[in-house]
């Protein structure tokens, strides 16, 4: 009864969009409510949303693996066979884990959940990052599969279980080297994007570098109780330095107000995410280590910004240590332009459906950016137009129209992309990169 209201109220809602309230458009958002459902929460057990895609990878006809190259975080791979599987592959890039909710108590609607609401917002982890863009890559494929429309290229979905849990780099340089990838023959596709406000969706194109820095800031240990100098503390010292490198964030934040709202590659973001200190109340601890997430400007590598924050760092005149936890340089650049068809392809179907695209810098490191470094030319977009941004935020949600009108651009960009003749494309395809370098990527 429950379902055949909310089916219903679905319809009413669809009137007048993009397939009108067809029987595939409302299986396409109860299988986007399905999925929200099952717990993907990164690091957790990740079984029940591989057997979500085993099922799906069932419908489409198309073979179903999964690779585990670190225990607990297997890459799932659905290949759908072309005419000639000989011809490089189309990837569709995506992941099955999401960011953890911390406080269920601030959502308007439980995160796992998957509600909808009589305005026809669904709400729901993991709904914007990014398991709405994976629903639409399936529902362009089944759409294509079912009208039996010949593609000449494989197109493979592959989706990671670790992406959120910082061990995504890890696990993608082990698939990337590995001879299940080496096999797919991967010339170029399509990875997440994120959502916006405008009328435009954002085509990315490069990455920009990750430093994840540990400070650990040493003091006195005492009983909670005491009151030593502030200085001789580790609470102290860290205040030191956060005061510090807040100052140098409130200076980018300025700087970053001069800029484009789409423009997030010239500044240096800089985040404290984490602070740590003793297990107990009644001890007053002797280190306190403080962990920042970096994103330096596009225009400065990894050492150069690990060098700032040192050199603030060391004139507080305190014992500190600071651990490189995990970094990347920038990915390098695809070729926007006629030059690389894998680009016209995307290009091509968008304008052919209206969509502009406005060519963006990502401001964190994305799975496109890693097969960038492997000579790939990924592009990422998800089209989720006139969204609020709330990746890994308070009530994520999408509307189920947009989300729907969407599914239309996946179609017409695999059909292009899978369609590439063969003698337009070279067998190189990080030619498509712009001063790609396998030797300093790899």
């Amino acid at each position: 009864m429950l379902k055949c209201l909310l089916f219903c109220v679905i319809f009413i809602l669809f009137q007048g969009i993009e397939g009108n309230g067809t029987a595939e458009d409302l299986a396409a958002v109860r299988l986007l409510q399905k999925y929200l459902q099952i717990n993907t929460t990164t690091g957790n057990d990740q079984s029940a949303g591989i057997q979500f895609w085993r099922t799906l990878a069932q419908r489409l006809k198309a073979s179903f693996n999964t690779y585990e190259y670190l225990k607990g975080y297997p890459v799932v791979v659905i290949r759908k066979r072309g005419v000639n599987s000989k011809l490089s592959s189309i990837a569709l890039i995506s992941h099955i884990d999401v960011a953890p909710v911390a406080d269920e108590g601030k959502w308007k609607y439980p995160p796992f959940g998957g509600n909808i609401t009589k305005d026809g917002l669904m709400y729901g982890r993991g709904v914007q990052d990014c398991k709405t863009v994976s629903i639409q890559y399936y529902e362009a494929l089944l759409n294509l599969t079912k009208r039996n429309v010949k593609l000449q290229r494989d197109v493979v979905i592959i989706l990671f279980t670790s992406h959120e849990i910082g061990l995504s780099s890890t696990v993608i340089r082990s698939f990337l080297t590995s001879k299940e990838f080496t096999s797919m023959s991967v010339g170029g596709g399509i990875d997440e994007g994120f959502t916006y406000s405008s009328n435009k969706l954002l085509l990315l194109y490069q990455d920009k570098a990750i430093l994840v820095l540990q400070i650990d800031c040493y003091g006195i240990e005492t009983h909670g109780s005491l009151m030593p100098d502030s200085n001789k503390t580790a609470i102290g010292v860290c205040a030191k330095v956060i005061t510090s490198l807040q100052a140098y964030r409130d200076a980018q934040v300025e700087y970053m107000k001069t800029l484009a709202v789409t423009d997030t590659s010239n500044y240096t973001s800089i985040n404290l995410n984490r602070l740590q200190g003793a297990i107990t109340d009644s001890v007053l601890p002797g280190r306190i280590t403080l962990r920042y997430y970096i994103n330096p400007s596009i225009n400065k590598t990894v050492i150069e910004v690990f060098n700032e924050v040192k050199a603030r760092v060391d004139k507080i005149n305190a014992q500190i240590n600071l651990t490189i936890v995990r970094s990347a340089e920038k990915s390098p650049a695809v070729r926007l332009d006629a030059s690389n068809p894998f680009y016209k392809a995307i290009y091509d179907a968008a304008k052919s459906l209206n969509f502009d695209f406005s060519p963006t810098i990502t401001f964190d490191q994305t799975n496109a950016g890693a097969l960038r470094k492997y000579g790939i030319p990924i592009l990422g977009f998800s089209p989720l137009p006139k969204t609020q941004f709330l990746d890994h935020g308070y009530d994520e949600f999408v509307d189920v129209r947009i989300f729907l009108s969407g599914i239309p651009l996946y179609i017409k960009c695999i059909q292009n992309l899978a369609n590439i003749p063969d003698k337009e494309v070279t067998n190189d395809p990080s030619k498509y990169l712009i001063d790609y370098d396998k030797k300093k990527y790899n």
